[in-house]
């Protein structure tokens, strides 16, 4: 699959949220983000429910702080840091029905198929770890986790690249959540939230008049690399001649 071969009806993407790192203590975040411990998933889906969340939470931290500029600006600085009584705190962010999401991996469930495959060795008819080596089974936890209903899909690859292409290739107004995670060799989790700048059905005037993020201060695109994608001054991406390109804020 080629990352410039169709270019997607949207070519221009603000990075509205992301995960970028993975802390020793992620196991940890997670379950005091759930409030309980999860049951019966794998480290593999763990993973992806970290970082989707941490993602997420990325989000609402941002239009928060832009809430707070509006509120500043109306009032010319009087009630700085505090939200104007005419507009309230947001709930935090879910990832709208219309949005797609979209997990890529390199080996995807390969350490829970070391595990059931030794377990099938030993005799056992149908190991316990069976549901987890199913990536479906990533999809329903994250549904079920961020209370979203849509359109999600797995893509296993080499090229994290190649995956982000073609989750923006056709992707909605409501853009799409991208992950890339895996266990094996090193736990990761990147994650980025995007929304559309330009395109058929929204534009960047439309996007701002909606109280959207303020577009960040850009200072040179060039054509995207695997290593930028983790990169916290990536604000903008866009669909150039050669493929993807990484807009970078000052």
């Amino acid at each position: 699959m080629s990352a410039n071969r169709t270019p997607p009806v949207n070519r221009l993407w603000q990075v509205t949220g992301r995960s970028v790192g993975l802390p020793a203590d992620w196991h940890e975040r997670l379950v005091a983000r759930l409030g309980q411990r999860p049951r019966r998933l794998g480290t593999w889906t763990e993973l992806a429910l970290y970082g989707a969340l941490e993602c997420l939470a990325d989000v609402a931290n941002g239009l928060d702080s832009a809430e707070t500029v509006r509120a500043t600006a109306q009032d010319g600085g009087a009630s700085a840091g505090v939200l104007s009584p005419a507009s309230p705190a947001r709930p935090p962010v879910l990832l709208p029905p219309d949005a797609w999401l979209r997990i890529g991996s390199e080996r995807g469930c390969a350490a829970a198929i070391g595990v059931g495959l030794g377990q099938f060795a030993q005799g056992w008819v149908l190991p316990f770890t069976f549901m987890q080596t199913l990536p479906s089974q990533t999809l329903a936890a994250l549904a079920r986790t961020l209370g979203w209903q849509g359109d999600g899909s797995f893509v296993a690859g080499t090229d994290p690249l190649q995956t982000l292409a073609l989750a923006c290739t056709g992707a909605p107004a409501a853009g799409v959540l991208w992950g890339w995670v895996d266990e094996l060799p090193e736990p990761r989790s990147l994650w980025l939230r995007l929304e559309p700048l330009s395109g058929a059905d929204r534009g960047a005037e439309g996007r701002e008049a909606a109280g959207a993020l303020p577009l960040p201060a850009v200072c040179t695109f060039r054509p995207l690399r695997a290593a930028d994608l983790a990169d916290p001054a990536l604000a903008l991406l866009r669909w150039g001649a050669a493929g993807l390109e990484g807009g970078f804020s000052d």
